[in-house]
């Protein structure tokens, strides 16, 4: 019942919690700490993959010893294939780590359909191009490390369908309206959040209160895992993510802290998201859902536990 009234008022807190941003924000005119942002979407957005685990389990991707060492095998193997890209051809790897981002981003609005999630999704990840291009430039500049120009390119690409992005996000908004008002108004503050914030508020706003929040409350219900478990892994996840930090920044220490955090965040997020998308593609595709309608009973509320399919 808890978790359910949670699922339910999710939307309306999202919702409320930008308008009170927004008003935040307009109270004064220096920005937000980068440091500060880079840390909270660490802290706060990335522990939402710590429920993979249990995810694969009920998936029924392993239950024996062999089958566990084969999981966190790929896992990390996915991560680290992905982190080498990272190295050695940083643009490629910016360019695949927003086309993914933006298909995964489009599930955290489930009832809607495929192509129009993907439009969704597509949205969240242009939106901060169209305002504040020169912001999103020197950020991609920075990540492609070895190349700053084409990082300022990508951010151009971006910035041009950043405008069909805001389309499609209005357009998916209106036509749900009347069968998902919850949907609308995300979608709405998602592209005011998206156009009137800096692109770091921005990211870590969405990626921590909406994306990172729905998905834990997704697989607690699918999974039927207990809060306290939640709790636990987080912390796990938490301490993870701390190690990890302290990792990157030291092979970054030639680097500005600034510089060598958002390195350290994005690059490491990245990583993370490929395994993390495979998985839940695995979850969606394979384990057998009713694909259409659990998900839409999810996004409303109510509980429909993974059921794995039989071996």
């Amino acid at each position: 019942m808890f978790l359910s009234t949670v699922k339910r008022i999710h939307p309306w807190f999202f919702s409320g919690l930008c308008i009170v941003t927004l008003f935040a924000s307009s109270l004064t005119s220096s920005a937000a700490p980068a440091i500060w942002l880079l840390a909270v979407t660490a802290a706060l957005g990335a522990p939402h993959g710590a429920l993979d685990l249990v995810v694969a389990y009920r998936a029924g991707l392993f239950d024996n010893y062999r089958q566990t060492l084969a999981f966190f095998a790929t896992y990390l193997a996915l991560a680290g294939l992905t982190a080498l890209l990272w190295v050695t051809a940083p643009a490629l790897a910016l360019s695949a780590f927003l086309a993914l981002s933006a298909w995964h981003f489009g599930a955290d609005w489930p009832s809607l359909r495929r192509e129009l999630r993907f439009l969704a999704g597509a949205a969240v990840v242009s939106l901060p191009a169209v305002s504040h291009q020169p912001a999103v430039a020197d950020i991609f500049a920075v990540l492609v490390h070895n190349d700053p120009d084409s990082g300022r390119q990508i951010a151009a690409a971006l910035h041009a369908l950043g405008h069909l992005g805001i389309v499609a996000a209005l357009l998916v908004a209106a036509r749900n309206v009347r069968k998902r008002l919850d949907v609308s108004l995300e979608l709405a503050s998602v592209t005011a959040v998206g156009l009137l914030l800096e692109p770091l508020a921005y990211f870590a706003l969405y990626f921590c209160a909406l994306h990172g929040l729905r998905h834990t409350l997704v697989a607690v219900s699918c999974c039927e895992v207990s809060v306290g478990r939640v709790i636990l892994w987080t912390a796990g996840a938490l301490v993870a993510v701390t190690a990890v930090a302290f990792v990157g920044l030291y092979q970054f220490s030639n680097a500005h802290l600034e510089v060598g955090l958002l390195l350290v965040v994005f690059i490491g997020l990245s990583t993370l998201t490929v395994p993390h998308v495979a998985l839940m593609t695995y979850r969606e595709r394979v384990v057998k859902l009713p694909s259409r309608s659990a998900r839409s009973a999810m996004g409303a509320g109510r509980v429909v536990p993974l059921r794995a399919p039989s071996h």
